[in-house]
């Protein structure tokens, strides 16, 4: 019993430390991302996807006595987004996230850019390049879904070509 006793004194002399420097560097990371406003940014990231995705339905050319029941999709839709990304979840990700890749030592010259001056001037301006980011992929998005319908269909038609082989071979 005493030599259970003394290994479990040893075994926790030893990972103490080691839980101890996990705490404070997850601390570390949760400061970053109040110093960096990350809960604030995700809001403006949902905002921008709802916008993204109306922008995508007025492609569809939906008449306007369907537009309620678009407008009850997209709200589920974005019902779904912000369930499913909440930022209880979010961050518990991010924070694994950061504690792998960044040491602590990292993190907190990090969180000292952020709150710099230019650090601060830098997430105020984050959205603002968010949201032109999101113009340029959507742009983009349009020149390829008329390439990639073009590859699906050419997809589609191959596979069925294939098909009519086989069935072909054997005899069918």
């Amino acid at each position: 019993m005493f030599r259970k006793y003394i290994a479990l004194v040893i075994f926790l002399s030893f990972t103490s430390p080691v839980f101890a420097d996990e705490i404070s560097h997850r601390q570390a990371v949760e400061e970053m991302m109040v110093s960096t406003k990350t809960e604030k940014m995700m809001d403006s990231v949902y905002v921008q996807m709802d916008g993204m995705f109306l922008n995508m339905t007025k492609e569809l050319n939906i008449p306007l006595e369907q537009r309620p029941l678009l407008e009850k999709y997209l709200k589920r839709q974005s019902d779904i987004l912000r369930a499913e990304l909440n930022w209880a979840w979010l961050k518990s990700q991010l924070v694994d996230v950061y504690v792998k890749v960044y040491t602590e030592e990292e993190i907190r010259e990090i969180t000292a850019f952020y709150n710099s001056p230019i650090g601060q001037k830098f997430i105020a301006k984050m959205p603002e390049l968010m949201q032109a980011s999101m113009q340029i992929m959507q742009g983009k998005m349009k020149e390829m879904i008329p390439k990639m319908e073009a590859l699906m269909q050419e997809m589609r038609t191959d596979i069925e070509a294939s098909k009519r082989s086989d069935n072909k071979k054997k005899g069918l």
